[in-house]
């Protein structure tokens, strides 16, 4: 499980895309991409990366934040 809090809505676009093909390349069969967002403005990038892509939003948190669960 690769579990982030990298903020993609600030590196630029030629990173996050070389971040998430590499954190997708590198998980075993059945791991997951688990990530938190302060936007949902990443899940395009990720239904086009990832397989399976599941979504939630946490209002709990300080700030709310955007949940991704991913898996190859």
């Amino acid at each position: 499980c690769i579990i982030s809090g990298i903020p993609f809505s600030t590196i630029p676009q030629e990173l996050k895309e070389h971040i998430l093909l590499e954190s997708r390349a590198v998980l075993e069969p059945g791991g997951a991409f688990v990530l938190y967002q302060f936007s949902s403005r990443l899940l395009t990038d990720l239904q086009r990366i990832f397989k399976n892509v599941k979504r939630g939003f946490e209002l709990l948190n300080v700030l709310p934040a955007h949940w991704f669960f991913c898996t190859a």
